[in-house]
């Protein structure tokens, strides 16, 4: 009974190890074959939700460093026409990428 628990500890130790010693690209590539479009949708939006508020946090230090009045400046600037239609392309983007992620799911 103890020759059998051995070998079994050897046998996890040594799939441990395998683990362990595999590239990070190749286990990357099981983690992204595992991860569907709607989790990657999700990250997605929790990385972009995180930048987006990285970036107010970061504008609203420098203005008070510089004591100047930044989110001011930046709602004049957001509230513009030409703005509005680059959120649409980068919206359009976003929406691009998904489709040729999806394209790529149904070939594997």
């Amino acid at each position: 009974m103890s020759g059998s628990g051995n070998t079994e500890r050897e046998r996890e130790a040594e799939s441990t190890r395998q683990r362990e010693e595999a590239p990070l690209e190749e286990r990357r590539a099981e983690k992204t074959r595992r991860e569907g479009p709607a989790e990657w949708v999700a990250s997605t939006a929790l990385r972009l939700g995180l930048a987006v508020l990285g970036i107010a946090l970061l504008v609203f230090a420098v203005g008070q460093i510089l004591d100047v009045p930044l989110f001011d400046v930046l709602d004049d600037a957001l509230s513009s026409q030409v703005v509005l239609w680059i959120v649409v392309g980068l919206f359009a983007l976003l929406l691009l990428g998904l489709a040729a992620r999806g394209f790529s799911y149904r070939r594997r």
